[in-house]
């Protein structure tokens, strides 16, 4: 339906977040993806910006070492 994708927009505040090392990752980009696909089969609601929450659990993965960090 259209509105239901979880909509990701990244402003000068998030460029400059806690989170920028991440951003333009592959795990960014699979963490995204996950998110989107479960908040558009109405799975979850994301009720905070996205762009934390996908941030966050970035930050998580590799904090726990359930994923390597990526050099760039």
């Amino acid at each position: 339906m259209p509105g239901d994708e979880l909509t990701l927009s990244r402003t000068p505040a998030m460029s400059s977040g806690p989170f920028k090392q991440y951003e333009n990752s592959r795990l960014w980009a699979a963490v995204q993806e996950m998110i989107t696909e479960l908040a558009v089969s109405r799975e979850i609601t994301v009720n905070t910006a996205p762009e934390y929450v996908v941030g966050y659990l970035c930050r998580e993965l590799v904090a726990r070492k359930f994923v390597a960090e990526e050099k760039r």
